[in-house]
């Protein structure tokens, strides 16, 4: 492909329009109130979100795929096989619920409650987000009572601790 483009003397060109598409992009983002960027930030996040989630999906298929094809399941080695590959999946779905945070999180406590169906690997390893909470950088508490309310927390409480002890859901806390 590159050597198409090359050979098209076109590479200068390709080169340019990319940078004007890029500098056009920071000057639109600058330029964009502070809402208006924490939104195009989290569209941003969207799209990772959904791309390290179809990665993690597309690796536990293929996992169970290769761990398991040329195996019969009457096979003495079967069952411990299966129970591999069942705990490698559940490392990774707890791997991507903490990386993507959020719903992510809730949705891998969810499955925590699904003891009955899923593999006991699932649930016994999913566990861990019973008390996993998101972790904030340094600054972005302030940032969002600033965008809110228009002041920072320590102008509206006399104290208020920014690190979080635990995930909980808004029924949880009402």
């Amino acid at each position: 492909m590159f050597n198409y483009f090359k050979q098209r003397g076109r590479l200068k060109e390709i080169a340019i329009f990319g940078l004007c598409v890029t500098g056009l992009s920071g000057v639109t983002y600058g330029s964009l109130n502070k809402q208006r960027q924490r939104s195009v930030i989290t569209h941003l996040g969207g799209i990772k979100r959904f791309i390290r989630s179809s990665y993690t999906v597309a690796v536990i298929s293929f996992d169970y795929w290769w761990s398991l094809r040329d195996i019969d399941e009457d096979s003495e080695y079967y069952p411990s096989i299966l129970a591999s590959v069942h705990q490698r999946s559940a490392n990774r779905i707890l791997s991507m619920c903490l990386t993507n945070g959020g719903l992510y999180i809730k949705l891998g406590q969810g499955m925590v409650s699904l003891d009955h169906v899923l593999p006991r690997q699932y649930p016994h390893t999913l566990r861990a987000l019973q008390d996993k909470c998101l972790l904030r950088e340094k600054g972005e508490v302030d940032q969002l009572f600033l965008e809110d309310f228009g002041c920072t927390h320590s102008q509206l409480f006399r104290s208020f601790d920014e690190n979080p002890i635990a995930a909980a859901s808004l029924a949880q806390v009402c």
